[in-house]
């Protein structure tokens, strides 16, 4: 019994060594100190003995989640026997703590290990840089656009961007500048840089996209590469009576006629057409011009594109996009329920300018647009017609008749502007004497002439009694109760001889002219 011990004790030391030998070497992950923030590479190097070594079956999809590999080097051996070792160069996808998963290459498996990625930092004042990242959609159809959009914050102001084009077959990109603008947070002004991606998948079915990194550049020197984030499309194809030059997305039309009052026969005149919405795209809008054609009245020639912006996508944040269950539903039938979590603002704006040359003249009615398009919500196309409008043509010649019909017409006015001016300004005149009479008089008998004198300026006659102008000035101007008590105790002076107070009546007489022309009070002695 204590043989068979000892031989298995034996057995089992030379057994040991074997073990150890095959068991997988660990990967090791070299990061250094100044290196392990968000926006640095880090160095990733996996040694396996040379006969655990297979590339082919290498797997680094597992890595995809919280990493993006920007190159690997496979170091070969140099002499049999050696280890083989796998350099890679990764990029995290966001600051914290990240988990580099096992990885299998061939018999070999790796340990899995944890990287704690710092937020990325200014390298010149080390201020921090906030980096968020949004998508619009990831199930949709063909050609209909998704957005990706990245934010990128901080205390600087004067920072450059460099990416490079994006290259993935079936897949259309367009990327905007990036715009800068001011935001405040915490009570502090921030610079915003914001780079948009609008992605459009050419093909159906599943589609990984992976869009450049974004290079930070600071003093000329690229410091930090953010990469956007990773675009899982699910991509649904079109039906088959849907034309290819069908706008994706809904459109609105809108045309301005020119504002000349009316225009004139073979001369140059522009339609502007204006088109906003998802997909309004410049390239997908020329079966909508080509419907203008010329015929015996009109002349249409080739369009001209004015300006033409990126149709701007509603975003949902990443975050929500990657805790999202991947259930096994039907691909038909999800792009439907994407499209309802997130809509497409009608922000694309395409600016065409039509020329034309009418050739009759008369009232003539533009062409009404067919406008067409495939609305992503409902899977159908839309289809209205769009009305142009009418215009006034005239021939060159009609000017002429109506241009001495305008000087005629404007003779007549200015003829009689000028007898409505001339009658004020006499007016004004009389009343000006009157009131300086009003104010010299000093005996009841100047006081009526001078009140008289009112009465030629109104056009009445000039031998009225005093009963006769109050009734005429009542019927047309506002009268107060004074001044009818102050014409009876003139009467009663002038005829009968009572005492009266001749400056009591002249004040109210005086009140009277002013509130006939307020401007007389500030004229001549008060």
């Amino acid at each position: 019994m204590v043989i068979d011990n000892c031989r298995l004790l034996v057995i089992a030391a030379w057994l040991l060594p074997l073990t150890a030998w095959a068991a997988p070497a660990p990967c090791q992950l070299t990061v250094d100190a100044g290196q392990s923030q968000y926006g640095k590479p880090v160095l990733l190097q996996l040694t396996l003995p040379a006969g655990q070594f297979d590339s082919d079956t290498l797997d680094l999809t597992a890595l995809d989640r919280d990493f993006v590999i920007e190159s690997n080097i496979i170091a070969r051996a140099q002499r049999a026997g050696a280890d083989h070792s796998l350099r890679l160069r990764l990029y995290a996808r966001r600051p914290g703590a990240l988990q580099v998963p096992a990885l299998r290459c061939g018999t070999g498996t790796t340990r899995p290990m944890t990287v704690a990625m710092a937020p990325a930092r200014d390298d010149k004042d080390h201020s921090l840089i906030q980096v968020t990242s949004t998508i619009s959609e990831s199930a949709v159809w063909i050609k209909q656009p998704v957005q990706v959009t990245m934010h990128i914050t901080g205390a600087f102001r004067y920072a450059g961007f460099d990416t490079e084009p994006a290259t993935t077959p079936g897949l259309e990109v367009e990327m905007q500048s990036p715009v800068r603008s001011t935001v405040r947070r915490d009570g502090r002004e921030l610079t915003q840089h914001q780079s948009v991606w609008r992605l459009y998948a050419l093909r159906s079915g599943a589609m990984p996209v992976q869009l450049p990194a974004l290079k930070y550049r600071r003093g000329g020197t690229v410091t930090h590469w953010f990469y956007p984030p990773r675009v899982d499309l699910r991509v649904r194809a079109l039906p088959a009576y849907v034309p290819v030059t069908l706008p994706i997305g809904r459109i609105a039309v809108q045309v301005a006629l020119p504002a000349a009052p009316f225009l004139l026969t073979g001369h140059l005149n522009f339609l502007r057409i204006d088109i906003t919405g998802a997909g309004a795209r410049a390239h997908e809008l020329q079966e909508l011009t080509r419907q203008l054609h010329t015929h015996g009245d009109l002349q249409f020639y080739p369009h001209r594109l004015v300006s033409a912006a990126l149709p701007d996508v509603e975003s949902r944040d990443v975050a929500a996009q990657h805790a999202a269950p991947q259930d096994g539903g039907s691909q038909d039938a999800e792009p439907m329920a994407s499209a309802a979590r997130s809509r497409i603002s009608a922000a694309g704006h395409v600016l065409i300018e039509q020329p034309f040359t009418p050739g009759t003249m008369g009232l003539l009615a533009l062409p009404a647009l067919r406008v067409q398009y495939f609305d992503p919500d409902t899977g159908k196309i839309v289809t209205y017609r769009q009305a142009l409008g009418t215009v006034l043509v005239l021939a060159p010649w009609a000017v002429y008749p109506g241009a001495i019909l305008a000087l005629i017409v404007a003779g007549l006015a200015l003829r009689r502007g000028y007898g409505v001016a001339a009658r004020r300004v006499r007016v004004w005149q009389i009343y000006g004497q009157a009131l300086a009479r009003l104010r010299e008089a000093q005996t009841p008998a100047q006081l009526t002439a001078a009140l008289l004198d009112t009465a030629r300026a109104e056009a009445w006659p000039e031998n009225l009694t005093l009963h006769m102008w109050l009734c005429r000035w009542q019927r047309h101007y506002p009268c107060s109760p004074h001044l009818e008590t102050a014409l009876v105790a003139l009467q009663a002076q002038l005829y009968g001889g009572a005492d009266v107070s001749l400056a009591d009546i002249r004040g109210v007489l005086l009140h009277a002219c002013h509130q006939r022309l307020p401007l007389l009070k500030f004229t001549g002695k008060p």
